[in-house]
């Protein structure tokens, strides 16, 4: 009944004619708490993988916020810069009277481009310099920053440790 490199139990097992109540009982009460075991396990992972997805929408809202700020400038610019050239644009080029080193082109359009150049790129740089981390634990990969962008092998579950870079995946020991 056994092999070689499995040991005997140390109490046979149970039958349905042998079995006792208190056997059964204890039974019971041994898969339940390998059943809270599992749920626990399933919840911290849950947690975890909630907290990665919370995290990645706040980060998701903060780059929609700085693309709308990009935006607004932009339109700003815009504006400054088509009523910069319909006001000047029979005399871009010809030098003020007063002043024959400016011209509507340097005075107004030079200016305008520039601020709208500023503008897309104030707003557009990335400033986030935080590399991603593992969320661990064997948490699903599409919840781990960590993980993000690659294949991980089946189950597709994160194979690294909680908080280690992302980068290759260590070898898994089973």
């Amino acid at each position: 009944m056994w092999g070689p490199d499995q040991p005997e139990p140390a109490q046979p097992r149970h039958t349905a004619d042998t079995i006792t109540d208190d056997a059964l009982t204890a039974l019971y009460e041994q898969l339940d708490a390998a059943q809270q075991t599992e749920l626990a396990r399933q919840l911290t992972i849950c947690d975890k993988a909630f907290a990665s997805a919370t995290l990645r929408a706040a980060r998701a809202i903060t780059r929609a916020e700085r693309a709308e700020a990009a935006l607004d400038a932009a339109r700003q610019a815009r504006r400054r810069l088509s009523s910069a050239l319909i006001a000047v644009s029979p005399r871009l080029d010809e030098p003020y009277p007063d002043n024959p080193v400016l011209t509507p082109w340097t005075r107004f359009v030079a200016p305008a481009l520039r601020d709208l150049r500023t503008a897309l790129d104030a707003h557009t740089t990335p400033t986030e310099t935080t590399p991603p981390v593992h969320v661990g634990n064997r948490a699903n990969a599409e919840d781990c920053p960590g993980c993000s962008g690659t294949n991980p092998p089946y189950p597709f579950l994160c194979p690294a440790q909680p908080g280690d870079p992302a980068g290759p995946y260590p070898e898994e020991t089973t």
